[in-house]
């Protein structure tokens, strides 16, 4: 079963705090909360980019409850997690 996004909203980061972002949508259509940067909340390894606060992203939907960032226009940090 192939998962693909149900939809995307463009928006800008509020916060960042510990693999979650608040995105405030350009559309004012109400902030996303919970919003993913990599696929394990909790994930201790990978490659993520944590966005920069202010700055222009994609949030993507796997479902209404599991938005997740697919495109960045700037990042903060940049991590290489090995475990």
């Amino acid at each position: 079963m192939a998962y693909l996004p149900r939809h995307c909203v463009v928006g800008e980061v509020i916060s960042y705090d510990d693999g979650l972002c608040e995105v405030d949508p350009l559309d004012e259509s109400g902030n996303i909360l919970g919003v993913k940067i990599q696929a394990e909340e909790d994930g201790d390894k990978g490659f993520v980019c944590v966005p920069k606060v202010g700055s222009t992203v994609v949030v993507s939907f796997l479902d209404d409850n599991e938005p997740y960032i697919s495109m960045f226009s700037e990042v903060e940090t940049i991590l290489l997690r090995n475990g």
